[in-house]
């Protein structure tokens, strides 16, 4: 099979000339974030996370609190995510959540996120709650993640 890769746009396109099936890429709105407190407690480190238009609601990995951060219990939220179906009746606060990738200098401040015990290839993931505060436009068409009309970040292979 050839090394360029053919994304295709409709059905028609989906197959090459001589009929065989064309490999096709999976990308992902995917990028690292720096969570620098939860729930109060310090943590400095950076977390893959998934931005995910299709949750109304952000997930954090239980593995990934620091210690001491004791999740609030509040109300069953179930959620479907691009990761997965999640439920949970516990939640953490984020604050002074950073983007590196696309804003260097600017933090966010007050992000809720459910907690989640199920297995999940991300450590956080971005709901639209979180993504409407980001200012973040993720559009499937051109691949890309964009940020205040002017940080453009390519989604990418997961």
């Amino acid at each position: 099979m050839s090394e360029n890769l053919f994304r295709p746009h409709s059905f028609d396109d989906f197959y090459a000339t001589d009929h065989e099936p064309v490999d096709k890429v999976d990308l992902v709105p995917y990028s690292t974030c720096v969570v620098r407190m939860i729930q109060n407690h310090i943590f400095e480190r950076p977390l893959l996370c998934l931005m995910d238009s299709g949750s109304t609601t952000s997930w954090i990995k239980s593995s990934v609190l620091p210690p001491g951060a004791v999740p609030n219990k509040t109300f069953m939220v179930t959620s479907q995510t691009m990761a997965g179906d999640f439920s949970s009746n516990l939640s953490v606060n984020l604050s002074r959540v950073s983007l590196p990738e696309f804003v260097r200098n600017r933090t966010y401040d007050n992000i809720e996120a459910r907690v989640l015990r199920q297995n999940c290839r991300y450590d956080i993931i971005f709901g639209r709650d979180a993504l409407s505060t980001f200012g973040m436009k993720i559009d499937f068409n051109s691949h890309t993640m964009e940020m205040d009309d002017d940080v453009v970040v390519q989604m990418r292979e997961f």
